[in-house]
């Protein structure tokens, strides 16, 4: 593993550098590298982070490799979201903060183990590909409680929210705020027993808010900025009439910044998980397990500052 994080360095990744053999860990964020991203890493690198950095241009369509984790939050990177060369052992695919625009290529719902997937704060377009639920957002072979997240807010996507959404039943986190959707909350979305964050704030959706399952936990900040949507926990009647807004309970808003807080917590649990499950497909007869200790220990600080 190479741990180079929060440094000045600069310039390109080294050539040398990517070709290192049983480099599982590259982890180099917080610098000032900037330059294209090579389009591919060493066959043995399986955790990728390249977050807070300057790297532009485009996202190769190969930069996936056989990682199993890719963080690149809060880069110049521009241009469409590559049809990723099919990838099954990717869990975890982060690119929030970029300049990515067009829509979200239907060849992403290939990535079916995905189980964090954040594209917010870009400039996508388009409407949300109705076959994201074919993505299981759960890891596939390990029994977890980590956390399972979809996030596509602050772009411009448009359209509906899709009903087949409701097939994502192990989701427990979805942001679709900041957008310009239209239509209805679909009352299928209810079938989501595992959500226990949602957020759809100012986008123009429309008609009554489900309220059945999960739906009854979540308060008006899930709803706020679409001034057509109606019903509980609004104060708006779908009739035109007026509700009686209630004071909050204080003991409830105590309660509800501390589910917040351990649903971050959880976001620890689920990286955990993966490291776990990468590690143990190893063999320990290999060189691989020289490094098992110490991928633990420097992953663990690692995951902290993901929620940070």
């Amino acid at each position: 593993m190479l741990l180079i994080s929060n440094n000045y360095l600069e310039g390109q990744i080294p050539v040398s550098l990517i070709a290192i053999s049983f480099l599982v860990l590259l982890d180099l964020p917080a610098n000032r590298l900037s330059g294209d991203l090579p389009h591919r890493f060493s066959s043995d690198t399986r955790m990728l982070f390249l977050q807070d950095n300057n790297f532009s241009g485009t996202i190769p369509d190969t930069v996936l490799g056989n990682a199993s984790i890719l963080d690149l939050r809060n880069n110049r990177l521009s241009g469409n979201i590559p049809k990723f060369v099919s990838n099954q052992k990717i869990y975890i695919l982060l690119l929030r903060g970029n300049y990515l625009t067009g829509s979200i290529p239907s060849q992403m719902c290939g990535l079916t183990n995905i189980q964090l997937l954040d594209l917010s704060d870009n400039r996508l377009n388009g409407s949300i590909p109705s076959c994201f639920s074919n993505i299981s957002f759960s890891f596939p072979t390990l029994q977890h409680d980590g956390q399972e997240a979809l996030n596509l807010s602050h772009n411009h996507l448009s359209g509906v929210i899709p009903e087949s959404f409701s097939n994502m039943e192990d989701l427990e986190s979805l942001d679709l705020s900041f957008n310009l959707l239209h239509g209805q909350i679909p009352s299928q979305l209810t079938k989501l027993s595992s959500l226990a964050v949602f957020n759809v704030s100012y986008n123009n959706l429309s008609g009554i808010i489900p309220l059945k399952g999960q739906f009854s936990t979540f308060d008006e900040t899930s709803y706020i900025g679409n001034p057509l949507l109606c019903g509980q926990p609004t104060n708006r009647s779908c009739n035109g009439d007026t509700l009686k807004e209630t004071p909050a309970d204080v003991g409830e808003e105590e309660e509800d910044v501390i589910d917040i807080v351990s649903f971050y917590w959880s976001i620890i649990a689920a990286y955990v998980t993966v490291l776990l499950g990468i590690l143990a497909s190893l063999s320990f007869d290999s060189s691989w397990s020289r490094t098992w200790f110490s991928v633990v220990d420097a992953f663990i600080h690692k995951v902290k500052s993901l929620i940070s």
